[in-house]
C-alpha cells in the first residue's frame, strides 16, 4: 500500500459554505497533480537526461553574517525581495513592489536605476553521481576434442525407445527497480541540485521564484531519516521503500510516495515559502484580527470530523502563528487568546500605518474576538 498525500478534502456538510472556494480548490488539485508529475521527474526516472545535468545553484543560508538586526537581499530575486534578519534567524521577508528595488547600500526599497545590485553567491558544480562499471561476462573455455581409435561398430540391442527428458523453462531473477541502494536517501541526495532547482522553490506574489527559506534540502532529509529510515514514529512510517526481492520495484513505489508528498507540500506551502495561514481576506479595506478565527465566512473551530479525527477546543488556548505574507506592511501573523466581550475585542490591521487598529472589527463572520480560534491552516 502506497501512501499518497492528498488534498484535504471538502466535507459535505460545508459544500454550501464553501461554493466560493470551489473553483480555487480545483485550481489547487490542478497544481497538484502537475507538481506530482513535475516531481516525479526528477524523482523517479533516474535515466532522464535532466538528472545527469550539472548546476551551479545559488549557495546561500538566510541570515548568517552577524546576530545583530540586519537585512539582507535574497539571493535569486534580482534585489526584489530582502530579509529581515535578527538573532541569526529570518524574521521576515519583504517584496519592495514594482518598480521599487531594495538597495543594500542604503538599507531601503529605492528606485531601479539607484540601486547596485550585488551577484548571487553560487556553489561549485555538483556532479552527477557515478555508477560503477557493468561487469562482462565471463564464459568458460571450450574444451579441445580428444580423437579415439576407430573400431568396428557393435550392433546395439533393440530397445524400446526412451522419452526425451523434459526440458523446464529458464528462470530469471526479478526485474529490479532502477533505485535500489541500501539506503533510499542516497539516490535522493545525488538529485539535491534537481529538488532544490526546481521543487524547493517559493513564489512572490508578483511570480518571482527564489529558494526557499523555510523548505530546505537537508531538512528534508533529516525528516525522512527520521520518518522513513529510523522509524521513530512506528504508527506513522513514511514509506520509501523496502530492500526486499519480494517487491523488486519498492522503491520506485516509495519514490513516487515521496513526489506526491512534495507536490502537496509544493502547492499549499512551498511556494508561499509559509507553513502557517495568512491573513489574507480584506474586509472594507482593512484585514481583520479576527481572521485567525476563519476566512470567507467559515469558522474553523466549528468544522469537525467526528470524535477520533477532532480535538476539542479549548477556550483558554494561547498561540501565534510563525509566518506572515510578505508584502510591504502585511498583516502580521494569526493569533488566538482566551476572553470575549469588552476589554477582549480584536481590531484591525491598518496597511497604510503598518499598525494594529484596536477597536472592535469583525471578519466576515462577525467574529470580533479570538478565543478558541487557534485552527488556521
Amino acid at each position: 500500500m502506497i501512501k499518497m498525500a492528498q488534498p484535504r478534502p471538502i466535507q459535505h456538510q460545508q459544500l454550501r459554505r464553501q461554493r466560493p472556494r470551489l473553483a480555487k480548490r480545483r485550481r489547487a488539485t490542478s497544481s497538484f497533480y502537475a507538481s506530482f508529475l513535475y516531481a516525479c521527474i526528477f524523482l523517479v526516472d533516474s535515466q532522464t537526461h535532466l538528472a545527469n545535468a550539472v548546476y551551479e545553484d545559488i549557495c546561500f543560508t538566510p541570515c548568517q553574517a552577524t546576530t545583530d538586526s540586519y537585512n539582507e537581499v535574497v539571493p535569486g530575486t534580482g534585489c526584489e525581495i530582502y530579509h529581515m534578519c535578527a538573532e541569526g534567524e529570518v524574521k521576515n521577508r519583504v517584496a519592495c513592489g514594482s518598480p521599487l528595488l531594495y538597495d543594500p547600500i542604503n538599507g531601503y526599497c529605492n528606485y531601479a536605476t539607484a540601486v547596485i545590485c550585488p551577484e548571487d553567491p553560487t556553489c561549485p558544480p555538483f556532479p552527477p553521481p557515478t555508477l560503477p562499471p557493468t561487469p562482462q561476462p565471463t564464459n568458460p573455455p571450450t574444451p579441445i576434442p580428444t580423437s579415439s581409435p576407430t573400431s568396428q561398430p557393435t550392433q546395439p540391442p533393440t530397445n524400446s525407445p526412451t522419452p526425451a527428458p523434459t526440458t523446464e523453462e529458464p528462470t530469471f531473477p526479478p526485474t529490479r527497480s532502477p533505485i535500489t541502494p541500501v539506503n533510499p536517501l542516497d539516490h535522493y541526495r545525488s538529485k539535491r541540485s534537481l529538488i532544490e532547482k526546481h521543487i524547493l522553490v517559493a513564489k512572490t506574489a508578483s511570480g518571482i521564484t527564489y529558494p526557499s527559506t523555510r523548505y530546505t534540502f537537508e531538512g528534508l532529509l533529516n525528516g525522512l531519516q527520521i520518518m522513513a529510515i529510523d522509524k521513530a514514529l512506528p504508527l506513522y512510517v513514511f514509506y520509501l521503500g523496502e530492500e526486499d526481492d519480494k517487491y523488486p520495484n519498492s522503491f520506485a513505489y516509495g519514490a513516487v510516495n515521496l513526489a506526491a508528498f512534495l507536490a502537496n507540500a509544493m502547492v499549499l506551502a512551498i511556494q508561499s515559502d509559509a507553513c502557517d495561514e495568512h491573513n489574507w481576506q480584506e474586509v472594507a479595506g482593512r484585514y481583520a484580527i479576527s481572521n485567525s478565527c476563519g476566512q470567507e465566512g467559515r469558522s474553523y473551530q466549528d468544522e469537525e470530523c467526528g470524535e477520533v479525527f477532532s480535538c476539542p477546543v479549548d477556550p483558554d488556548m494561547e498561540m501565534t502563528a510563525v509566518t506572515a505574507g510578505s508584502q510591504i506592511r502585511a498583516p502580521p501573523p494569526f493569533t488566538c487568546e482566551p476572553g470575549t466581550g469588552a476589554g477582549n475585542y480584536a481590531g484591525y490591521w491598518d496597511t497604510s500605518s503598518g499598525t494594529e487598529i484596536e477597536i472592535p472589527y469583525s471578519n466576515s463572520l462577525g467574529r470580533t474576538d479570538t478565543e478558541g480560534c487557534c485552527w488556521w491552516g
